[in-house]
C-alpha cells in the first residue's frame, strides 16, 4: 500500500472513529418543566404559561442553548393538571423525583400551588409560580418556592387606596362598601387585605356586607342578589376569569352596575370581551363606574415588554398578549437565566441564584413592570418585591384598550372616565 492510500486509510479510521464517539460527546440537554392547568377552569391561565415558556425555551435554544453547560439544549416537559389539586400534586412529585429536572415553572394559580409547596421542600425542586399570589405560601421558610406575581394581600391593599383615593380627590361616598371573594385562601387573603386596608382609613365600619362564596361556583346570580340588595356606594368582586363571566353576565342580567373595583382577571383580560360579548361587556367591565387591577400597565413606557411583545407575536400571532402571559414569560426567563448563570446541574445552587436575583430600574426582564423599587426581585422566601395597578377600560380609536390609573408608588397618573 502506497504512502497516500495509506494516509486516506487512516484519515477514513479516524473519521469513523469520531463519528462513532459523536453520540457520546454530545451534551445531555438540560429539562425543565412546566406545570399548570392546561385545560379546566383555570386553563386560561395555565396555557398563558405554557405558550409563555415555550417561547422562552425555543428562544434560549436557537440561541445557543445553556452556554455554560456546553450549549446544553433545554427540554421542556410539560405537565397538565386540569385545574385538580390532586392531579397538581401527583405531578408535581412526578416532577420532583426525576433527578434531570432541574427547576419547575408553574402551577400558576394558588389553588393548584399550595398543595404543591411541601413536594418543592422536599426534593428541594425549584418552583417559580407565575400567577400565584397567596401570601402563606411563601411564610414556611421554605426556600425553593417563588412568583413573579403580586401578593394577594397587596391586591386587597391596592384596591383599598385606590377607592380611597377616588373618594378623597372626587367625592365618591364610601358609606356603605361590600366585597364578594372565593372562598379559597386567595380570595380571603385579597379580602384581608382590603378590609384591613379600609380599617387603617377608618372606614372599616362602612363595610356592610362581607360575602365569600363558593371558588367552584357555576352560576353567581345568587351573589349578585345579594350584593344589590345590601345598596352600596362602592363593590370590591375578588374573581378569576371563569367567575368574571359568571358575575358580568349576571350583573347585566339584573341591572346591577355599581361603582367598583374588582379582578383580577376577571375584570382585566382581553379575552372577556369576545367571551361576554361587546354588548354586556361595554355595559359591566366597560362601564366607567368599573375599576379592574392589573399586574401590567400596557399604556405605560416598557421597552422590554415591547421588545418582547414584538418577537413573541412573530412567532404566536393568535396568542393573546396580557398580564399572565408576561407573568410566564418572566418566570421562564427566571428559570433559564438561574440555570445559564450557575452552570451546573445542581437544584440547590439554581435555587440559591433565584434568591439572589436582583433588577435595575426600567430593567428589560420586567415584563409587566410591576417591580417599580430597584433591588431583589423576591423580598423573602419568594414573595415578589412587586406592586400592581389599576386601570380602566376606555375606547381609544374605536377600540377597548386598558388606561392605567393608580398605582400605590405612583399615586393617581390619570383621570377616571367619569371625571374628566
Amino acid at each position: 500500500m502506497g504512502k497516500k492510500s495509506l494516509l486516506i486509510t487512516v484519515l477514513a479510521m479516524v473519521s469513523a472513529f469520531m463519528f462513532s464517539l459523536g453520540p457520546c460527546l454530545a451534551v445531555e440537554p438540560v429539562k425543565i418543566g412546566c406545570h399548570a392547568a392546561f385545560t379546566g377552569k383555570y386553563s386560561a391561565y395555565g396555557m398563558s404559561t405554557l405558550h409563555a415558556v415555550r417561547y422562552e425555551v425555543a428562544k434560549k435554544n436557537r440561541e445557543g442553548g445553556i452556554k455554560s453547560l456546553g450549549g446544553a439544549k433545554i427540554e421542556l416537559v410539560e405537565m397538565d393538571n386540569a385545574t385538580s389539586a390532586k392531579d397538581s400534586v401527583a405531578n408535581h412529585e412526578r416532577l420532583g423525583t426525576d433527578p434531570d429536572i432541574l427547576a419547575v415553572v408553574g402551577p400558576c394559580t394558588t389553588p393548584m400551588s399550595q398543595p404543591v409547596e411541601p413536594i418543592a421542600a422536599r426534593y428541594r425542586l425549584p418552583t417559580v409560580h407565575s400567577i400565584t399570589t397567596l401570601d402563606k405560601i411563601f411564610e414556611h421558610g421554605n426556600d425553593y418556592v417563588f412568583t413573579v406575581s403580586v401578593l394577594a394581600s397587596r391586591f386587597g391593599a391596592t384596591y383599598a387606596s385606590f377607592m380611597i383615593e377616588l373618594h378623597k380627590k372626587y367625592g365618591l361616598p364610601l358609606n356603605r362598601i361590600t366585597v364578594a371573594y372565593p372562598d379559597n385562601d386567595y380570595g380571603i387573603t385579597v379580602a384581608e387585605g382590603f378590609k384591613e386596608g379600609m380599617k387603617k382609613a377608618g372606614f372599616g365600619k362602612n363595610i356592610v356586607l362581607d360575602l365569600p362564596f363558593n371558588w367552584k361556583s357555576k352560576d353567581l346570580s345568587p351573589i349578585v342578589l345579594k350584593i344589590k340588595a345590601a345598596k352600596p356606594d362602592f363593590h370590591l368582586q375578588v374573581a378569576y376569569f371563569a367567575d368574571g363571566k359568571l358575575y358580568h353576565d349576571a350583573c347585566y342580567n339584573l341591572g346591577f352596575h355599581p361603582w367598583q373595583v374588582g379582578g383580577a382577571s376577571g375584570f382585566n383580560h382581553p379575552k372577556l370581551w369576545k367571551t361576554l360579548g361587546t354588548k354586556i361587556a361595554e355595559a359591566t367591565i366597560g362601564n366607567e363606574k368599573t375599576f379592574p387591577y392589573d399586574m401590567a400597565a400596557f399604556d405605560l413606557p416598557n421597552a422590554g415588554r415591547d421588545a418582547w411583545t414584538k418577537g413573541f407575536t412573530a412567532e404566536n400571532p393568535k396568542v393573546t398578549v396580557e398580564m399572565n402571559l408576561l407573568l410566564g414569560a418572566m418566570a421562564g426567563r427566571f428559570v433559564i437565566g438561574a440555570i445559564e448563570k450557575v452552570g451546573k446541574r445542581d437544584r440547590i445552587a439554581i435555587a440559591e441564584e433565584l434568591h439572589s436575583l436582583t433588577l435595575k430600574k426600567n430593567d428589560p426582564r420586567d415584563l409587566s413592570g410591576a417591580y417599580k423599587k430597584p433591588g431583589p426581585v423576591w423580598m423573602s422566601n419568594g414573595k415578589p418585591n412587586s406592586y400592581g395597578y389599576m386601570a380602566q377600560w376606555e375606547k381609544i380609536d374605536g377600540k377597548w384598550q386598558k388606561k392605567t390609573l393608580f398605582h400605590p408608588l405612583m399615586g393617581m397618573v390619570a383621570v377616571p372616565r367619569a371625571f374628566r
